[in-house]
């Protein structure tokens, strides 16, 4: 699932939010759960994935 930043952060935020519900109403393993989801979807997302260097050519200076 490709997600931009801003959808990212809203369903991790919503996902924390709906885990702390769960934790408040003694489901402990569904509140965990949650937040694992969430941490999945953060640690599977294109943002956070090492990019390649692609080395740039060297620069030559002409002297006038």
């Amino acid at each position: 699932m490709e997600l931009s930043a801003a959808e990212l952060e809203l369903v991790v935020q919503c996902k924390l939010e709906q885990s702390e519900v769960a934790r408040q109403k003694h489901h402990a393993p569904m509140a965990a759960r949650i937040v694992l989801f969430a941490l999945k979807l953060l640690q599977s997302s294109y943002l956070f994935k090492k990019k390649k260097m692609v080395p740039h050519p060297p620069r030559y200076v002409v002297e006038a």
